[in-house]
């Protein structure tokens, strides 16, 4: 016969993983933490969960967390996303670039296959780009993926145009968010306006190396 686990317990994995998400679990994850799915409708109906999305729950009364709707979306993503663009600036704090239209997610291509996406169609408050974010192209924090900041600034050089990149780039310098040496190699390869927004400031930034002509005459390192 088998052994149930007390709820107190069911409980302590439950928050043991949302706690990581602001909160968040998906129906999956509860059912790792031992939950029968039939017990689902009965937590929300008791006030414990609070269903926050198709297959994404919430445990009720979680505070507010700075980040959570990129949290969200990446659980809906089935952790498959990258919060990036728009939305990767505002996580670096660089810039004046604030997301228009939700939160921005980079996919696999694969992406808009899943049964999901496929039933319901790209919900409101997030953004999807397609691609690979890969290797040192992405950073994983507290509960999501975020594209690094060099990767964000090539990523953004697609949608904005080269004044606001270029004051992107300047203030990641001074922020110490953005490093030059890694930048000016992935932005000379990038091309375009990456490469141009770059050129635009080189002044304004070399007083962040070692010195200005360290900059000026190595065009990579």
């Amino acid at each position: 016969m088998a052994v149930r686990t007390p709820t107190s317990e069911l409980r302590r994995r439950l928050v043991a993983v949302a706690a990581e998400q602001a909160g968040y679990f998906s129906t999956q994850q509860a059912l790792t933490a031992g939950y029968a799915d039939a017990n689902f409708g009965r937590s929300v109906a008791n006030g414990a969960w609070e269903r926050a999305g198709r297959g994404i729950f919430r445990l009720a009364g979680w505070p507010y967390e700075q980040w959570e709707e990129y949290q969200y979306w990446w659980l809906w993503s089935n952790g498959r996303g990258v919060v990036s663009h728009q939305s990767a600036i505002a996580f670096w704090d660089i810039g004046l670039l604030q997301p228009m239209n939700g939160v921005d997610l980079t996919v696999p291509s694969d992406f808009r296959r899943t049964p999901q996406v496929a039933a319901e169609g790209v919900p409101a408050g997030v953004v999807l780009h397609r691609g690979e974010v890969e290797g040192d192209d992405r950073r994983q924090v507290r509960g999501f993926a975020v594209t690094s900041p060099v990767r964000t600034v090539l990523d953004l050089a697609g949608v904005v145009d080269g004044d606001h990149l270029a004051r992107t780039i300047a203030d990641g310098v001074r922020r110490n968010v953005l490093d030059l040496w890694t930048l000016r190699p992935a932005a000379k390869r990038a091309g375009g306006r990456t490469w141009a927004a770059l050129e635009s400031i080189r002044l304004e930034v070399a007083d962040q190396l070692r010195s200005e002509a360290e900059f000026l005459e190595h065009p990579t390192r």
